[in-house]
């Protein structure tokens, strides 16, 4: 969120979650390439959610960290880009073969 003294308002943040609501990141859609200043910033503001629990409010002249209650759960296909910010990392690989669709429905 920025303030805007023009209009005396602040901006809304996506990151702006009501109290306990789940922060999903999927990072399997990301694409390679490079991150522009904007990016950096929104990246920096989302580790700052997921590691700090803080969403930074920007009043041009400082900034005020507001406290917020989001835990994260993030998707990666490798390792998180998100990985200095996350308390735990839970590799999904099956010890198994998923059952089928006949064995699900005998086994009911």
């Amino acid at each position: 969120p920025k303030r805007d003294y023009d209009t005396n308002r602040l901006s809304r943040s996506p990151l702006q979650l009501g109290p306990g609501t789940v922060l999903v990141v999927d990072e399997c859609v990301m694409r390679d390439g490079k991150l522009g200043e904007s990016g950096v910033a929104s990246l920096q503001a989302l580790m700052d959610v997921i590691k700090d629990q803080s969403l930074n409010y920007d009043f041009q002249f400082y900034k005020q960290p507001v406290p917020v209650d989001t835990p994260p759960v993030v998707l990666s296909c490798g390792r998180s880009i998100l990985h200095h910010a996350l308390p735990l990392s839970v590799p999904l690989a099956p010890t198994a073969p998923f059952p089928t669709q006949e064995q699900v429905e005998a086994a009911v």
